[in-house]
Formats: structure tokens, C-alpha cells, sequence
């Protein structure tokens, strides 16, 4: 799987056609990519597929963190 995440100075979804020819059997693009022989799931922000994709991967290890927030002013 090739998630192609847009960068300040380069777009990756101009690798997106290397990352196939070299085994990705799927892209996660913000725009469509026609023609590159597997499925391509558009998203509004590679970025955050990604973390989503990699939180239910290693099965949501977030659930079982206990967060603490501590706040103030000097």
C-alpha cells in the first residue's frame, strides 16, 4: 500500500506509478490517479489515512493509553 502524502515543496502522488511497478497493489491519493492498474481510495487528507491506517494496524494500541492533561498559568 502506497499512501501518497502531499509535501510543502513535492506532491507523492508523483511516485505513485514507481510504488507500483515496485509492488504497491493499491494508493491512497488526495486527488484520483487514472491509469495506474490498481485501486486508488481518494481521502481529503493523506496524512490523517495514514494514521488511521497505521492506528488499526497495530490494533488501536491509543485505546488502552491513559492520558493525562495537566494545565495552568505561571
Amino acid at each position: 500500500l502506497f499512501v501518497a502524502r502531499r509535501g510543502v515543496k513535492t506532491d507523492a502522488a508523483a511516485f505513485a506509478q514507481d510504488a507500483v511497478a515496485r509492488g504497491a497493489v493499491a494508493v491512497v491519493a488526495e486527488r484520483a490517479l487514472p491509469g495506474l492498474g490498481v485501486p486508488v481510495v481518494v481521502v481529503p487528507d493523506a496524512s490523517e489515512a495514514l494514521g488511521r491506517l497505521a492506528d488499526r494496524l497495530e490494533g488501536e494500541p491509543s485505546r488502552e493509553v491513559a492520558v493525562t492533561g495537566i494545565t495552568g498559568t505561571n
